[in-house]
């Protein structure tokens, strides 16, 4: 795509810049069941949910996610 388009490289460390992608409204809404360990830490009942927050779930999203933000900033240019 740069060469295409006649742009500048240049090299950087992005090992984990895919991290800090941006879930949808959908992805935010996941609750699971907890752990009985954690049920007991927080007395929680056996039928309470949790929601998740993304911190804990976004990684196996966190690439296509990535590519799409990536993507539509570079078209955007």
């Amino acid at each position: 795509m740069a060469a295409n388009n006649g742009w500048k490289t240049w090299l950087a460390d992005a090992s984990s810049a895919f991290l800090q992608g941006e879930a949808t409204e959908e992805e935010r809404e996941f609750y699971a069941l907890p752990v009985p360990q954690f049920r007991e830490a927080f007395n929680l009942n056996e039928d309470d949910v949790a929601q998740i927050l993304k911190a804990c779930y976004g990684l196996t999203n966190a690439p296509r996610r990535w590519y799409e933000k990536i993507k539509k900033d570079l078209e955007s240019r």
